[in-house]
């Protein structure tokens, strides 16, 4: 059975990650669509929301290891 803060890394690393895909692919992409503005402010969007993340990502990971 996981612990709630197991639940928790679990649910940020899968975010994390996806964000970090994200980001990847904006920066990649040369579509004729997408204005470089917009790549830059979703990317400054991505990664401000990916630091905050790190730091839940961090609590959870040290909860989960003083719940073990």
């Amino acid at each position: 059975m996981f612990s709630s803060a197991h639940s928790n890394k679990l649910l940020t690393d899968s975010i994390m990650e996806n964000i970090i895909c994200n980001s990847l692919y904006l920066n990649n992409c040369q579509s004729s669509t997408m204005k470089s503005v917009d790549v830059v402010g979703k990317n400054e969007k991505n990664f401000e929301l990916l630091h905050k993340l790190t730091i839940i990502h961090i609590a959870a990971g040290f909860v989960a290891t003083l719940e073990s």
